[in-house]
């Protein structure tokens, strides 16, 4: 896109905004999952998963399909929520 004027840069970065926001959130929620799927997978059979791992891998699934099927913004109690969840599964993850 040619831009004339500093208003037209402005703008287009104002609508891209949003969206460049959502996709890192998108990105840090797969990671989240991934990590939760990495820790099930090196400590328990895939038919013996601990309810509070499938709980929390529940909860992360949800926030995503929110923000991809319905729009939604995530909100800062599930951010909080996510860091919480990310912080216990990749600390037990590196042995920690």
């Amino acid at each position: 896109m040619n831009y004339t004027n500093k208003k037209d840069l402005q703008d287009n970065f104002h609508n891209w905004g949003p969206t460049i926001v959502r996709n890192k959130v998108l990105y840090k929620i797969k990671h989240l999952c991934t990590t939760i799927i990495n820790y099930a997978t090196a400590n328990y059979n895939i038919d013996n998963w601990p309810t509070s791992l499938e709980y929390d891998l529940s909860l992360v699934e949800g926030i995503e399909k929110g923000i991809i099927k319905y729009d939604e913004n995530i909100t800062k109690h599930e951010m909080v929520t996510c860091n919480e969840i990310y912080k216990r599964y990749n600390t037990l993850t590196k042995g920690g």
